[in-house]
C-alpha cells in the first residue's frame, strides 16, 4: 500500500499555517516518512511517538529531526518552547484532552496548534472501522477540540488517496489489527463492494484499488494571556 504518493498532506498542512523558521513539536510522528517533508523549511524539528519501533525505524532517516519516543499526555519539554505544535493523524490515540492541556503548556502564547483527524465516513477509515471503530474516540477528540483553552481559528478538511496494487494488497493490510488472518478477507471485500458499488466480490475487478482518506484540519491558537 502506499499512502498519499503526491504529499497532499503535506502540501496542505504547509499552506494551513507558516512553517518557515519555526521551532515545531509533531506529536505522533509514526516512522518519520511524513515528518521528513513537514520539517522542510522549518527551525528546529522535534518528532515524538510512543511507538519505540517506530521512532527507531524512523532514527534511520538521513535527516536532522530529533525523534523521541514519548506521548502527548505527557511532554518532557518545559513550557512556553515551541512555536508549532502538529498532531498528525494522532489526537484520536490518546486522551485528547490531556494532550491538549499539555500542548498548551509547550506552546509559546499566541502561536499555533494544528490538528489533522481522520473523517470516521471516509473510505479508508471505514475498513479501520471494521477491525477497530475509531468513531467514539473521534469524535471525543473533536469534542475535546471545541473544549479546549485553545482559540478554534480555523476548520477544514482535505482528501488524500491509500493506493493498493491488488485485492491481496487490501487484505493483508493491517487496518489496526493485530493478526491480519485469512477470515477477516470476506469483511474486507463486502465492505469493498459497499464502497465501491460493485454487486458482489465476483465483480470486483483485478486492478489496483484507490480509497480515499478524508482528512479534517483544526487550527488553534493560544491566547497571549
Amino acid at each position: 500500500m502506499e499512502y498519499d504518493k503526491n504529499k497532499d498532506q503535506v502540501r496542505f498542512m504547509h499552506g494551513a499555517i507558516d512553517f518557515s523558521g519555526k521551532d515545531i513539536l509533531e506529536i505522533g510522528c509514526g516512522n518519520g516518512s511524513v515528518s521528513t517533508y513537514l520539517a522542510k523549511g522549518s527551525g528546529s524539528y522535534i518528532a515524538v511517538d510512543p511507538d519505540p519501533a517506530g521512532i527507531a525505524q524512523a532514527k534511520q532517516l538521513d535527516t536532522e529531526i530529533n525523534f523521541q519516543t514519548g506521548t502527548g499526555q505527557a511532554l518532557d519539554f518545559p513550557d512556553n518552547c515551541f512555536d508549532l505544535v502538529l498532531f498528525t493523524l494522532s489526537l484520536h490515540h490518546q486522551e485528547s484532552a490531556s494532550a491538549l492541556e499539555e500542548a498548551f503548556r509547550v506552546l509559546k502564547p499566541g502561536n499555533h496548534v494544528l490538528v489533522v483527524e481522520p473523517n470516521a465516513r471516509g473510505e479508508f477509515e471505514l475498513f479501520f472501522n471494521l477491525f477497530d471503530d475509531e468513531t467514539q474516540a473521534l469524535e471525543a477528540a473533536e469534542a475535546a477540540i471545541r473544549s479546549s483553552r485553545f482559540t478554534l481559528k480555523n476548520e477544514d478538511h482535505f482528501q488524500v488517496t491509500a493506493s493498493f496494487e491488488s485485492i491481496q494488497d487490501l487484505c493483508e493490510y493491517d487496518f489496526n489489527r493485530e493478526l491480519p488472518g485469512p477470515a477477516d478477507n470476506q469483511k474486507i471485500l463486502d465492505l469493498l463492494c459497499r464502497v465501491k458499488s460493485w454487486a458482489s466480490p465476483a465483480h470486483i475487478p483485478d486492478d489496483p484499488i484507490d480509497l480515499v482518506d478524508e482528512l479534517r484540519v483544526f487550527l488553534l491558537e493560544k491566547p497571549l494571556s
